[in-house]
């Protein structure tokens, strides 16, 4: 596969691609811009506006466009499962444990960490985790990078 020797990408665009990538949308990066483009269950590469894609491109990912790290490479269950493992409160880690097992543990989750008041925390080690991902993505394919880190919302003080 071609590298992106030169191709500059936007690290954020990057972590939140690879955070909502799932069964049926998929994103890729455009080798010769930095490009991040999304395809939906269903669509192709000639689907794309045309100046999203070259005109001589067909019902083929072209070899320029590069898969981004998908859900299956973005396992979000191991994902929450270190992130109880840090839990210093033992009996927290282990509701947080018990959350994550069987059907519907990511409802479960979301549902603890919120009772818990742990939500920033969680968000936190999830975009941490997401960030050395998309950084190690960059270093394999040659990708030059940007990162410009959103900033937190001020904290509301009563």
């Amino acid at each position: 596969m071609q590298k992106g020797v030169n191709t500059t990408v936007d690290l954020l665009e990057v972590i939140d691609a690879m955070d909502i990538a799932s069964d049926t949308i998929r994103f890729f990066v455009n080798l010769k811009n930095g490009q991040i483009i999304s395809l939906v269950q269903g669509e192709n590469f000639s689907d794309l506006e045309d100046e999203e894609i070259d005109e001589d491109e067909g019902d083929w990912i072209p070899e320029h466009y590069l898969p981004l790290p998908d859900r299956d490479d973005v396992n979000k269950y191991e994902i929450m499962q270190d992130f109880c493992y840090q839990v210093d409160n033992d009996d927290m880690q282990a509701n947080l444990l018990n959350a994550i097992s069987g059907t519907g543990a990511f409802g479960r989750f979301k549902t603890a960490v919120h009772c818990y008041g742990i939500q920033e925390d969680w968000y936190e080690f999830l975009n941490d985790h997401l960030k050395e991902m998309a950084i190690q993505f960059c270093e394999v394919h040659d990708l030059k990078f940007t990162y410009n880190p959103r900033q937190k919302a001020a904290t509301r003080q009563k």
